[in-house]
């Protein structure tokens, strides 16, 4: 089993690949990063067991064993007096064109030496180095880099901690060669225009690497592992409709994405040194969503610098947003203290549509990201005419360890009605997975719930609850429409038409498939009123750029219906008899996790191909769903959030106490009622 300097240095190693030279294993290279700082570091770190952290050292060198595959991998053998090169055939390296390796040191030494490699343009810091036990070897990250199609050898140099001057040296033959040079364009079929897309370029030397236009800046190529000390490189690049790219001569694929309603289009290429290559990448709808009355959109965007405290440009983001097919953009401002000093941003425009951004295709709006931390959770306020102050309350967001929980979010959400506006929980059940949220909703303040695991979704159904699923990026903290909402609007799509489509609840969340449900033709969100008996038809499509997977209908909690399947489209239908009051959902997934964004999240991006249908209503005779172990569910959870707020808050009077335990004290009374209706 590893001990903690050596899951130190993989953890280090898995961040450099991730950040400065992403391979097709960058996804398992992220989630391994992950596994490692759970066990060492994060918050699961107490409950991890021996045996966990056994497993996560054989996970870590089984998927080193994968990456040596993906890498040109040299051996150095170090001593106190030397360092030796072990045989390595010459690595082609493409002029001007960094070419990422692994350098396997093995330690010769009696005695365990802190050890770093470089090249001698590597700026050498205090974290470079790692501690190698006498006999074991480390592998390092190192570049090879030629500025001629001379050289034929690039010096590494490896030095310890305690005499970092003093390195030692060896030469790595190297094959200096042009790069080649590729000019691109994206093509829409439907006519024939250049139009914005992702592009993946991947190299001969396995490496993804970026376009010139947007190549320097983080906030289009790079995003932080949310809440850890690394950042991920994209393994796409965005593209307005033009791009060009260096590359080591090759082979070369090309991959162009735009949206989920897009097929992949994919290209390869085989670039001899020097050459330069023009190509074009057309893509088509598979399915134009708008047409039928869809809009895509994301919920929950901060168009800021991945700092989070410097505006981005808003004409950037009208590029990224139609590269991403994402009609509907909500830019929301928040406010943030730190230490040294709180920000507000975004702040480009005030709320409302973005001038020069909105048309009848796409449309770009500012609106406000409210936010506690510890107890009420955070809330997008979409469709305000101004802001709501004060945008952030308790220690976290809104100040430090004595700033004061008030006023709780529902006096927030009121005045957010009061202006005509939508209320959107940000992050499912908010703080510890048990904040206001229930309560707000059995208030009819919540508008529609983001980022919610399905279980979670179930059980406020199950309390005769009728609220909409959303989602949303929280950009920059992912990337922008990673998780997105569908939304069915009525006649021609504008932004007060997509508002009115979630007050409805005629949404669907998605990752990648697009979803379809409807009973007795009614489409998700309808509400229906059947007899005793009468027969109930119950209908469910995807389709996805992708394989769909598993698609399941669900009532009440129950799979009535399941289906597994590689093809990209897949439908289900079930008929049965209106036996009882019931609500109805579609999924579909790659395996049994519903959710793309998870409430407590833990993971760096949303997960991929996952979607989730809104309900569907069904009552009986008047009568809605209403589950006794649901409804006690949610008051016993209630109970511990009142006692929470009431011992932990911070408040600067008895009396706004009494009102945060009350509102949530008064909700308990609420779903208590509801017992009376339950069979």
């Amino acid at each position: 089993m590893m001990d903690q300097a050596t899951f130190d240095h993989y953890y280090r190693l898995l961040a450099t690949l991730i950040h400065e030279c992403p391979t097709n294993l960058q996804v398992q290279a992220i989630e391994q990063a992950e596994s490692i700082y759970q066990n060492t570091h994060g918050w699961r770190r107490s409950l991890m067991t021996d045996e966990d952290r056994a497993q996560a050292s054989r996970d870590t060198l089984a998927l080193y064993e994968r990456l040596r595959k993906q890498y040109a991998v040299v051996a150095v053998g170090w001593s106190e007096s030397s360092v030796t090169l072990g045989q390595c055939a010459p690595i082609p390296v493409a002029r001007g064109i960094p070419r990422h390796i692994l350098v396997e040191v093995r330690n010769h030494a009696n005695a365990q030496t802190k050890i770093g490699v470089f090249t001698e343009e590597t700026r050498i810091g205090p974290r470079a180095f790692s501690p190698v036990p006498s006999g074991s070897m480390r592998p390092f990250p190192a570049r090879l880099f030629v500025t001629d199609c001379v050289s034929d050898r690039v010096r590494l140099l490896c030095a310890t901690s305690a005499h970092p001057e003093d390195s030692q040296h060896v030469d790595v033959s190297v094959v200096a060669l042009e790069p080649a040079a590729l000019r691109g364009k994206l093509i829409e079929r439907e006519d024939e225009r250049m139009w914005p897309g992702r592009v993946y370029v991947q190299c001969s030397d396995n490496v993804f690497r970026h376009g010139k236009a947007f190549a320097d800046n983080t906030t289009v190529s790079e995003k932080p592992v949310i809440f850890r000390p690394a950042t991920y490189k994209l393994r796409f690049f965005y593209s307005d409709g033009r791009f060009e790219i260096d590359v080591p001569p090759g082979k070369t694929d090309l991959t162009l994405e735009r949206g989920f309603e897009h097929d992949i289009v994919s290209k390869t290429l085989s670039l001899e040194p020097g050459q330069t290559a023009e190509v074009e990448l057309r893509s088509s709808r598979f399915l134009d969503m708008k047409r039928l009355g869809w809009i895509s959109s994301d919920t929950h965007v901060h168009w800021a610098k991945n700092s989070w405290d410097v505006n981005e440009d808003i004409a950037l983001l009208a590029m990224v947003q139609r590269a991403e097919d994402l009609r509907v953009v909500n830019n929301l401002t928040l406010y943030q203290w730190r230490p040294e000093g709180a920000f507000i941003k975004p702040d480009q425009f005030p709320m409302g549509s973005v001038p020069g951004y909105c048309n009848g295709e796409y449309h770009i709006h500012m609106g406000e990201e409210y936010r506690n931390d510890r107890f009420y959770g955070h809330i997008n306020l979409l469709d305000i005419k101004d802001i709501i102050l004060p945008i952030a309350t308790g220690p976290g967001s809104g100040g430090g360890a004595a700033a004061v929980d008030y006023p709780h979010n529902s006096t927030v959400i009121r005045q957010c009605h009061d202006q005509g506006g939508i209320c959107c929980e940000a992050h499912g059940f908010g703080p510890k997975v048990n904040s206001d949220v229930p309560i707000n909703v059995i208030n009819g303040l919540s508008d529609a719930i983001d980022q919610l695991d399905h279980d979670l979704y179930y059980l406020l159904l199950n309390c005769g609850q009728r609220v909409p699923l959303g989602n949303g990026s929280d950009h920059p903290a992912r990337v922008l429409g990673c998780a997105r909402t569908y939304v069915k609007v009525d006649g021609y799509f504008t932004y007060s038409a997509w508002i009115d489509g979630i007050r409805k609840g005629r949404t669907f969340i998605t990752s990648g498939p697009l979803l379809f449900l409807s009973v007795n033709g009614e489409q998700i969100g309808a509400r229906l009123d059947a007899r005793p008996g009468e027969t109930l038809r119950i209908k469910a499509k995807a389709r996805s750029r992708y394989p769909v997977g598993n698609l399941q209908i669900v009532s009440n909690g129950e799979v009535l219906r399941a289906t597994k399947t590689s093809a990209r489209a897949a439908s289900l239908e079930v008929v049965m008899r209106a036996d009882e009051p019931r609500w109805f959902v579609a999924r579909c997934g790659p395996g049994e996790d519903y959710a793309p964004i998870h409430t407590a999240e833990e993971y760096y991006t949303a997960r991929p191909h996952i979607a989730h249908s809104s309900a569907i209503y069904v009552d009986v005779a008047g009568r809605c769903v209403v589950k006794r172990q649901a409804v006690e569910t949610i008051i016993e959870r209630m109970k511990q959030h009142a006692v929470d707020v009431a011992q932990n808050g911070n408040f600067e009077n008895g009396d706004q106490r009494r009102e945060a335990v009350g509102y949530v004290e008064d909700g308990i009374k609420k779903y208590a009622g509801l017992l009376n209706q339950a069979p």
